[in-house]
């Protein structure tokens, strides 16, 4: 291997180092948006339509305890509660990667609403 490659594989795999336990607590925090992963060939060709695979009762729900934390809505569709609909372009709420990282900080405990601004 090339001293090139053996360069760009070390920084690599301190970029995955680095970022494991952020990538880890998202995974365990909101598991809903990584739902596309175990989709079958029908729902991946409905999310490529546009349509989602998800119930609505599903939606809705993995949506409350979002809000419940202060993080925007993960999915919308047309029968959505109109407070996720609003909260989706809200000021206040941050998105699930923004709250990962604040509980990393110190910033807000796991499971606690953040206070954005």
């Amino acid at each position: 291997m090339s001293k090139r490659k053996k360069f760009l594989k070390k920084k690599m795999q301190d970029y995955v180092d680095r970022t494991a336990p952020l990538r880890n607590l998202h995974c365990e925090l909101f598991p809903e948006e990584y739902d596309h992963v175990y989709d079958s060939i029908a729902d991946a060709q409905d999310r490529a339509r546009g349509v989602s695979p998800m119930r609505q009762e599903y939606i809705d729900k993995v949506n409350a305890r979002r809000r419940k934390v202060g993080v925007k809505p993960y999915e919308l569709k047309d029968n959505s509660p109109e407070i996720d609909v609003l909260n989706m372009e809200s000021e206040v709420m941050i998105n699930s990667w923004e709250y990962c990282q604040k509980v990393l900080n110190g910033e807000i405990e796991k499971g606690v609403k953040c206070n954005a601004i």
